[in-house]
């Protein structure tokens, strides 16, 4: 779990996602790509263009989906496999 602090909030979700991603990076090695997602436990995600500050609250945890994580069905429809590489935890 990686705590990112994001000030007043004012980046789009997309900013958190790309964040967690380099500090992965920096500790574990090339993931090779960029956020697809960014998602609450509860598998609910995120509007990556949505502003931090509307959409969570201090202390927030949040996972972020990667290229990997993301299954298209048969049906063309997108499921989110249960376990994600990223965590990240948003504090102000």
């Amino acid at each position: 779990m990686f705590t990112i602090n994001c000030g007043d909030g004012a980046q789009k979700i997309r900013w958190l996602g790309d964040v967690a991603v380099f500090r992965y990076e920096h500790f574990y090695g090339n993931l090779s790509g960029t956020p697809k997602g960014v998602r609450f436990e509860s598998g609910d995600l995120l509007p990556m263009d949505g502003i931090i500050s509307d959409h969570l609250q201090s202390d927030s945890h949040v996972w972020v989906i990667l290229k990997g994580n993301v299954l298209q069905e048969k049906t063309g429809n997108f499921r989110i496999r249960p376990n994600t590489a990223v965590t990240t935890n948003k504090k102000k």
